[in-house]
């Protein structure tokens, strides 16, 4: 064979792949490895989420396609065992991550300098908060970066650039949120531009307060008298909504989608799972058929204190106490509930993650937050 034949031969088998598919492929890449930014939650979705469980198809089919199938872009949802169970407090530490950049001068900041879609569903999350929680951020990676902390007016012109970038949205009803979904295309990509995040990937698309609609939804279905445990919902609106999400994930560079919702069930244990804490979901079977991996938080109980206890022992006492409430310690968990449906590498993986976080991972939240361990 010439050197002519086997130089064609060989550029025939180059796919050219543009610039703008090149961008799209390392957005969707830093997209799966670390879709919210905080370690354990991550590391568990990376379990439920790996690709290589996802679609296997075989070589000779792969030389017939021009490009593989993809993953499903990972739905996480976050829900509260108690009251205060820090679910909203994790949102925020979210969303600094993503919209912070990567560095400020010689300060790492683990953030991704991308924009955030945010539907508040019940007009509760506060913006002070998230301000509170960046400026907490920020300082804790100068310590630990050994680095003096900015002034205080470089750090608020660093928060308000970033926050430029979170684009937040208030729909009062079911299908004020459809109709709000629907015209996010037309909104980031309409010109001119009437936002500046043209720039940036949409790092998450997050529905705070999922279950915000749940009681009117429940009266406006077919069977309002329902009783609760059947949760009997209108689930064409459901199904409705959950195919909107899928093509606007396919759209924003297959980012993840991140809900909140809060829970009516008290937890319980699957004994044929080994005794894992369960919680019954709060939203129907189709939406949680469309969740990755969901994770329980709940606050920290204190001991009560034991029968016949003196008063100087309870004093003696006093100090942990207090200590421990001034931690605002919250733990998240694996939901175990539908686990039959898990693959068995899965439930593999997540016993693995359970026993290297201790059952699950801390959340301490102070002036800011801590995941994954006190430091």
């Amino acid at each position: 064979m010439s050197a002519e034949i086997l130089g064609g031969n060989l550029l025939r088998e180059v796919k050219e792949e543009g610039f703008d598919e090149l961008l799209e492929s390392l957005r969707t890449l830093e997209t799966s490895v670390s879709p919210t930014g905080l370690k354990p939650v991550d590391h568990l979705i990376q379990i439920f989420h790996n690709p290589h469980n996802v679609h296997n198809i075989p070589s000779v089919q792969l030389q017939q396609q021009e490009t593989p199938q993809v993953p499903i872009p990972p739905v996480l949802e976050l829900t509260g065992a108690t009251a205060c169970s820090g679910k909203t407090q994790l949102l925020y530490q979210i969303i600094t991550h993503a919209l912070l950049p990567a560095h400020h001068g010689t300060i790492p900041l683990d953030g991704k300098s991308s924009a955030v879609i945010l539907l508040d569903l019940s007009s509760k999350l506060s913006l002070l908060r998230l301000r509170d929680i960046m400026v907490a951020h920020i300082a804790a990676c100068a310590i630990t970066a050994v680095s003096p902390t900015p002034p205080s007016q470089e750090i608020k012109a660093l928060i308000h650039a970033s926050l430029l970038h979170l684009h937040i949205f208030r729909p009062q009803s079911s299908t004020s949120l459809l109709a709000t979904l629907a015209s996010l295309p037309a909104y980031f990509f309409s010109k001119p531009f009437t936002h500046f995040s043209a720039p940036r990937h949409i790092s998450a698309i997050i529905l705070a307060d999922l279950s915000a609609f749940y009681w009117q939804d429940r009266l406006n279905a077919a069977d309002p008298s329902a009783s609760i445990a059947t949760h009997v919902i209108d689930d064409d609106h459901q199904r409705a909504l959950i195919s909107t999400l899928r093509a606007l994930q396919a759209t924003f560079s297959r980012c993840p989608v991140i809900a909140t919702t809060a829970s009516l069930s008290t937890q319980s244990a699957l004994p044929s799972s080994g005794n894992h804490r369960a919680l019954r979901p709060h939203m129907p079977a189709v939406w949680t058929s469309f969740v990755t991996v969901q994770i329980v938080l709940e606050r920290v109980a204190i001991a009560k204190f034991a029968p016949g206890i003196s008063a100087q022992e309870a004093g003696a006492e006093r100090t942990m106490r207090q200590d421990v409430v001034m931690r605002g310690e919250r733990r998240g968990w694996v939901n175990w509930w539908g686990e039959g449906r898990w693959r068995e590498e899965t439930r593999e993986g997540v016993r693995a993650w359970e026993k290297a976080w201790g059952g699950g991972f801390g959340v301490w939240i102070r002036d800011g937050v801590r995941v994954g361990s006190e430091g």
